[in-house]
């Protein structure tokens, strides 16, 4: 009874988590795209790693990061956070990833 009422309570981050990895997939492929075509990555850190170990390497270490992000978000939320205040975090990262992705297709598309 108790893992399913610890599933009940973090269905919700559980819904964040998943649509913020999908918006960061779709922001490393929109960049990829875009590297490929010869845009400019707009983040000088990740400039740094492209110009030293490609794309490829960019892909890797963003996504690496980005997973490390989520769960730190994640976490924090639980063990910080109470109510509805557990959302905020993870909100706002899906709304700049979701930033990102639309600004990478306006650009691409």
């Amino acid at each position: 009874m108790k893992i399913l009422d610890s599933i009940e309570k973090y269905k919700g981050l559980t819904c964040l988590l998943i649509i913020g990895s999908i918006f960061t997939v779709l922001d490393l492929y929109t960049s990829k795209v875009g590297l490929e075509r010869g845009y400019l990555e707009g983040s000088p850190f990740m400039d740094q790693i492209i110009a030293n170990i490609g794309i490829g390497g960019f892909l890797v270490v963003n996504l690496i990061l980005s997973a490390l992000l989520l769960t730190f978000l994640a976490w924090g939320s639980v063990k910080k956070l109470e109510g509805q205040y557990c959302y905020i975090p993870l909100i706002i990262y899906c709304i700049i990833r979701g930033a990102a992705v639309v600004n990478n297709v306006l650009i691409i598309f």
